[in-house]
């Protein structure tokens, strides 16, 4: 029986120093799981349109980063050392990663 994916829940936005290690740290626990089950990783980011930057919000920018997001989630599964793949949806961060 196939195993199921590892949803990992990224914030692809944050940079700070402490965002960075928090990701790597959970990257690499996520990684690790994944290659014992013999399971691949599902690596989402939710897109908070609250939190889009002002003051341009009109089609074009929100298009630009909506492809930001998807650029850094293909970047970041390509990382794993397991079969994995990125997921970006739109809402609400706690409601979209529970319901996924």
């Amino acid at each position: 029986m196939p195993q199921r994916p590892i949803l990992v829940a990224e914030d692809i936005d944050d940079q700070t120093d402490a965002g960075k290690r928090r990701s790597g740290a959970v990257r690499s626990a996520a990684s690790s799981l994944a290659a014992r089950l013999h399971a691949g990783i599902e690596l989402l980011y939710v897109e908070d349109i609250k939190s889009h930057p002002p003051p341009k919000f009109d089609a074009l920018h929100i298009r630009a980063w909506h492809s930001k997001h998807q650029d850094g989630l293909n970047e970041a599964a390509g990382r794993f050392s397991v079969p994995a793949r990125g997921i970006l949806k739109g809402g609400s961060p706690p409601q979209e990663i529970l319901q996924t």
